[in-house]
């Protein structure tokens, strides 16, 4: 008779070698189910979700129908990130509940066939929901640079602007803020398009107005520029 191989220790410790009976599968499943699903469902408990699913099962709330739907669903659109959690984790609640029934009927080694199911329907729900967060993550970080660096070109242009308005100053001054900015406001335009690649309206004064009343450089090349208005006779 040949000898069968041993596997090694450090192997086999990567196993639950605890669990010996069906009902210690059950509750391993559940307790890592309850964690991962408390990760992509973090509202709703994984009792609840278990509880109501075995609900609209047994009341015909979710058929084969609902089951064919969301799968063809999925394979027409097999990129959707939604799609692809609702259907792998709707899967293994699915297979949980299957599972369930199997052991109320004595049906241990069908019970445990559903199990494995459910586990793995459950890894891939996992990793979809993994996998949304990262992309969810990239696009909020291609987001944010995307706008640090427009906000950094709209700096450089509001520095221009309050180079325009010192070196392009009439003798007498800028009548007022609004007289600075509309008639700065076409260079300032052509070079945020030249310069910095940006978009600009075709009217941005109110842009500049604005700028006036919040950028500490502006303001003061307009404190220093900006002419006084005479009333009788009287600067003020």
């Amino acid at each position: 008779m040949k000898e069968s191989k041993r596997i090694s220790n450090e192997i086999m410790s990567l196993i639950d070698t605890e669990v010996t009976t069906i009902e210690g599968c059950f509750k391993l499943f559940d307790e890592r189910a309850e964690a991962e699903f408390k990760l992509m469902y973090y509202t709703t408990p994984y009792q609840t979700l278990i509880a109501d699913h075995t609900t609209a099962i047994i009341n015909n709330q979710y058929t084969e129908r609902e089951i064919n739907g969301v799968k063809a669903a999925f394979d027409e659109d097999p990129q959707s990130r939604t799609l692809n959690l609702k259907h792998y984790s709707t899967a293994a609640l699915t297979n949980r509940v299957i599972a369930e029934q199997m052991y109320i009927e004595k049906n241990d080694y069908g019970a445990a066939s559903a199990l494995i199911w459910a586990a793995y329907f459950l890894g891939a729900a996992k990793t979809a929901s993994e996998l949304t967060a990262h992309r969810m993550l990239d696009k909020f970080e291609r987001n944010s640079h995307a706008a640090k660096s427009k906000n950094s070109r709209y700096e450089k242009s509001r520095s221009h602007f309050a180079s325009l308005i010192a070196n392009n100053a009439p003798s007498g001054g800028w009548k007022t803020i609004a007289h600075a900015a509309s008639t700065l406001a076409s260079k300032v335009r052509e070079y945020e398009i030249s310069d910095l690649k940006l978009m600009s309206n075709d009217d941005i004064t109110p842009r500049l107005i604005r700028w006036s009343r919040t950028d500490s450089a502006i303001r003061t090349a307009l404190t220093l520029h900006v002419g006084r208005k005479r009333t009788k006779g009287v600067d003020t």
